[in-house]
């Protein structure tokens, strides 16, 4: 019961850190709309081949875009010392990343699930192409959180911790990209079952990662 109670002022305040800090998620958003508008310009516009390209294309920038907000998990608390409280609450680290992972899931991948489908007209998708964009995105943003609470943790105090979680973030992300294309592309059951159970493993496992790493830093 307390670590509940305690789990619920955590994602209320991850919430309204959030909300405050509205600039990084807009700064995402536009990033997002801005490289899938202008990537056409780099290619031939013809709607053969950006019908092809696009299923690659939109996981892709979703990837690329979530980047921007790696700093949003640990790096500002680290910074200010507030993470050092949060870890003397009386409860595990672990429902700390739960709540920022789930406030980051829930923030961009809300943002993308909704702008993705307005995206995927400009690639010529069918009806139920650009339905499957969003769902895509549903799915494929719990990952990449969690892949970034993960990463963010583990360079967390290190002098290049703008560069070193996206070495190791990128890698770790190209299996859920390559599910997240074939789903959007081809559309087979097992694609979708795999991206669900990718982001199902790592929403489960990855947070216990990142709490360790945040208690070694912090010993």
């Amino acid at each position: 019961m307390k670590d509940g109670h305690i789990f619920k002022i955590l994602l209320f305040r991850e919430a309204l850190l959030m909300i405050r800090n509205k600039s990084t998620l807009l700064l995402t958003a536009v990033f997002f709309i801005q490289v899938l508008a202008l990537f056409p310009l780099g290619l031939n516009p013809e709607p053969e081949l950006l019908h092809t390209i696009g299923p690659a294309v939109i996981p892709i920038c979703a990837l690329l875009s979530s980047l921007l907000m790696m700093r949003c998990f640990f790096a500002d608390d680290f910074s200010d010392g507030s993470l050092t409280k949060l870890l003397l609450l009386p409860t595990s680290p672990i429902v700390m990343v739960y709540a920022k992972v789930l406030v980051h899931a829930l923030f961009s991948g809300a943002a993308l699930a909704l702008l993705a489908p307005v995206m995927a007209i400009q690639y010529y998708f069918e009806a139920d192409m650009v339905f499957r964009a969003g769902l895509v995105m549903l799915l494929l943003v719990p990952t990449l959180s969690a892949l970034g609470a993960m990463s963010a943790a583990l360079t967390l105090g290190l002098s290049n911790e703008n560069i070193l979680p996206t070495l190791i973030y990128l890698p770790l992300a190209v299996p859920a990209l390559i599910f997240a294309m074939l789903a959007l592309g081809r559309n087979h059951p097992a694609d979708w079952y795999l991206l669900a159970a990718m982001a199902l493993a790592a929403v489960f496992f990855l947070p216990a990662v990142a709490s360790i790493a945040i208690r070694w830093v912090n010993l």
